[in-house]
Protein backbone atom coordinates (compact mmCIF):
# COMPACT_ATOMS: atom_id res chain seq x y z
CA UNK A 1 0.00 0.00 0.00
CA UNK A 2 1.36 3.66 -0.78
CA UNK A 3 0.78 7.06 1.24
CA UNK A 4 0.83 10.57 1.23
CA UNK A 5 1.09 12.19 4.42
CA UNK A 6 -1.43 15.69 3.98
CA UNK A 7 1.36 17.34 7.26
CA UNK A 8 -0.90 19.58 9.23
CA UNK A 9 -4.09 19.12 7.17
CA UNK A 10 -6.87 16.23 7.45
CA UNK A 11 -8.20 14.66 4.41
CA UNK A 12 -11.91 15.14 3.97
CA UNK A 13 -12.43 14.02 0.44
CA UNK A 14 -10.29 12.31 -2.39
CA UNK A 15 -11.69 12.07 -6.45
CA UNK A 16 -9.77 10.21 -9.12
CA UNK A 17 -9.53 12.27 -12.29
CA UNK A 18 -12.11 10.98 -14.90
CA UNK A 19 -9.69 11.84 -17.20
CA UNK A 20 -6.29 10.49 -16.06
CA UNK A 21 -6.66 7.39 -13.64
CA UNK A 22 -3.19 8.13 -12.45
CA UNK A 23 -4.80 12.07 -11.10
CA UNK A 24 -6.27 12.32 -7.68
CA UNK A 25 -7.25 15.36 -5.79
CA UNK A 26 -7.91 15.85 -2.10
CA UNK A 27 -9.26 18.07 -0.01
CA UNK A 28 -8.37 18.74 2.77
CA UNK A 29 -8.82 21.38 6.23
CA UNK A 30 -6.43 21.91 9.27
CA UNK A 31 -7.07 21.46 12.73
CA UNK A 32 -9.85 18.31 11.80
CA UNK A 33 -11.95 21.18 9.78
CA UNK A 34 -13.35 22.54 12.92
CA UNK A 35 -10.80 26.64 12.09
CA UNK A 36 -8.17 27.38 10.02
CA UNK A 37 -7.38 26.79 6.27
CA UNK A 38 -7.93 24.32 3.54
CA UNK A 39 -5.60 23.15 0.94
CA UNK A 40 -6.26 21.26 -2.07
CA UNK A 41 -3.88 18.83 -3.17
CA UNK A 42 -3.30 17.31 -6.44
CA UNK A 43 -1.33 14.18 -6.52
CA UNK A 44 -0.43 11.69 -9.47
CA UNK A 45 0.19 8.51 -8.61
CA UNK A 46 3.52 7.19 -9.87
CA UNK A 47 5.41 3.77 -9.58
CA UNK A 48 7.85 4.93 -6.84
CA UNK A 49 4.53 6.26 -5.44
CA UNK A 50 2.09 9.30 -4.56
CA UNK A 51 3.83 12.48 -5.33
CA UNK A 52 2.04 15.72 -5.16
CA UNK A 53 2.17 17.54 -8.41
CA UNK A 54 0.98 20.92 -7.38
CA UNK A 55 4.54 20.97 -5.24
CA UNK A 56 7.05 19.89 -8.14
CA UNK A 57 7.36 23.82 -9.53
CA UNK A 58 9.93 24.89 -11.63
CA UNK A 59 12.98 26.19 -9.76
CA UNK A 60 13.05 29.72 -9.01
CA UNK A 61 16.07 31.64 -10.52
CA UNK A 62 18.94 31.71 -8.33
CA UNK A 63 20.24 35.10 -7.11
CA UNK A 64 23.17 36.49 -9.05
CA UNK A 65 24.61 38.22 -6.07
CA UNK A 66 25.13 36.08 -4.13
CA UNK A 67 28.94 36.73 -1.84
CA UNK A 68 30.08 33.38 -2.28
CA UNK A 69 30.07 30.95 -5.78
CA UNK A 70 28.13 27.74 -5.36
CA UNK A 71 30.46 25.94 -7.61
CA UNK A 72 32.46 25.64 -4.50
CA UNK A 73 29.60 23.03 -2.83
CA UNK A 74 28.95 19.97 -3.17
CA UNK A 75 26.76 18.28 -5.39
CA UNK A 76 24.40 17.70 -2.10
CA UNK A 77 25.00 20.93 -0.79
CA UNK A 78 24.05 22.65 -3.76
CA UNK A 79 20.69 20.45 -4.26
CA UNK A 80 19.49 21.16 -1.00
CA UNK A 81 19.74 24.85 -1.40
CA UNK A 82 17.90 24.59 -5.15
CA UNK A 83 14.82 22.05 -3.17
CA UNK A 84 14.43 25.22 -0.27
CA UNK A 85 14.41 27.83 -2.92
CA UNK A 86 12.07 26.65 -5.30
CA UNK A 87 8.52 27.82 -5.74
CA UNK A 88 5.77 26.30 -3.88
CA UNK A 89 2.36 26.66 -6.06
CA UNK A 90 -0.50 25.05 -4.13
CA UNK A 91 -4.26 25.77 -3.58
CA UNK A 92 -4.23 27.18 -0.22
CA UNK A 93 -7.95 28.69 0.63
CA UNK A 94 -8.65 30.81 4.05
CA UNK A 95 -11.74 28.07 5.48
CA UNK A 96 -11.48 24.48 5.31
CA UNK A 97 -12.35 22.22 2.15
CA UNK A 98 -15.47 19.65 3.13
CA UNK A 99 -15.39 18.17 -1.01
CA UNK A 100 -14.53 18.37 -4.35
CA UNK A 101 -15.35 17.26 -7.73
CA UNK A 102 -13.45 17.31 -11.16
CA UNK A 103 -15.55 19.00 -13.92
CA UNK A 104 -16.79 16.91 -16.29
CA UNK A 105 -15.67 18.88 -19.75
CA UNK A 106 -12.65 20.37 -18.70
CA UNK A 107 -9.50 18.09 -17.75
CA UNK A 108 -8.08 20.88 -15.50
CA UNK A 109 -10.60 21.72 -13.61
CA UNK A 110 -12.04 21.07 -9.99
CA UNK A 111 -14.65 22.61 -7.75
CA UNK A 112 -14.63 22.72 -3.51
CA UNK A 113 -16.54 23.25 -1.24
CA UNK A 114 -15.50 25.79 1.43
CA UNK A 115 -16.26 25.87 4.84
CA UNK A 116 -17.19 29.70 4.43
CA UNK A 117 -20.11 28.92 2.39
CA UNK A 118 -18.40 29.50 -0.78
CA UNK A 119 -17.44 27.02 -3.76
CA UNK A 120 -14.57 27.39 -5.64
CA UNK A 121 -13.39 26.70 -9.06
CA UNK A 122 -9.73 25.72 -9.56
CA UNK A 123 -7.68 25.39 -12.56
CA UNK A 124 -4.91 23.25 -12.00
CA UNK A 125 -2.43 25.01 -14.60
CA UNK A 126 -2.48 28.03 -13.23
CA UNK A 127 -0.36 28.60 -9.33
CA UNK A 128 -2.58 29.66 -7.35
CA UNK A 129 -6.32 31.43 -6.70
CA UNK A 130 -9.58 30.03 -7.62
CA UNK A 131 -10.63 31.14 -11.11
CA UNK A 132 -14.31 31.32 -10.13
CA UNK A 133 -15.97 31.65 -6.78
CA UNK A 134 -19.83 31.52 -5.65
CA UNK A 135 -20.24 32.97 -2.43
CA UNK A 136 -24.14 31.83 -2.28
CA UNK A 137 -24.36 29.55 0.66
CA UNK A 138 -24.89 30.84 4.36
CA UNK A 139 -23.25 28.19 6.08
CA UNK A 140 -20.63 25.40 5.55
CA UNK A 141 -20.54 23.40 1.67
CA UNK A 142 -19.86 19.77 3.03
CA UNK A 143 -20.71 18.43 -0.35
CA UNK A 144 -20.18 19.25 -4.38
CA UNK A 145 -20.74 17.19 -7.81
CA UNK A 146 -20.29 17.64 -10.84
CA UNK A 147 -22.95 16.65 -13.54
CA UNK A 148 -22.38 13.73 -15.95
CA UNK A 149 -24.65 14.34 -18.72
CA UNK A 150 -25.21 18.45 -17.92
CA UNK A 151 -21.22 18.90 -18.18
CA UNK A 152 -21.41 22.99 -17.94
CA UNK A 153 -23.23 22.05 -14.59
CA UNK A 154 -22.56 21.04 -10.82
CA UNK A 155 -24.44 21.34 -7.37
CA UNK A 156 -23.70 22.10 -3.94
CA UNK A 157 -25.11 21.30 -0.81
CA UNK A 158 -24.98 23.36 3.05
CA UNK A 159 -25.73 23.24 6.30
CA UNK A 160 -27.61 26.17 5.55
CA UNK A 161 -30.65 23.85 4.39
CA UNK A 162 -30.23 24.74 0.46
CA UNK A 163 -29.11 23.01 -2.35
CA UNK A 164 -27.47 25.24 -5.41
CA UNK A 165 -27.34 24.29 -9.30
CA UNK A 166 -24.66 26.20 -10.93
CA UNK A 167 -24.22 26.39 -14.36
CA UNK A 168 -20.62 27.18 -15.45
CA UNK A 169 -21.19 28.46 -19.01
CA UNK A 170 -22.42 30.85 -18.99
CA UNK A 171 -21.53 31.46 -15.13
CA UNK A 172 -25.26 31.83 -13.62
CA UNK A 173 -27.04 29.93 -10.50
CA UNK A 174 -29.45 27.88 -12.27
CA UNK A 175 -31.80 27.50 -9.27
CA UNK A 176 -32.02 26.85 -5.14
CA UNK A 177 -33.88 24.29 -3.35
CA UNK A 178 -34.62 23.88 0.25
Amino acid sequence: MIEFRTQGFNGYAVKYSPFFDSRIAVASAANFGLVGNGRLYILGLTPQGIVAEKWSAPLSPLTPSLPISLSHFPFPVLLLYLLSSRQTPRFDTQDSLYDLSWAESHENQVVVAAGDGSIKLFDITLEEFPVQSWHEHKREVFAVHWNLVAKDTFCSSSWDGTIKIVQTYPITLSSSLQ
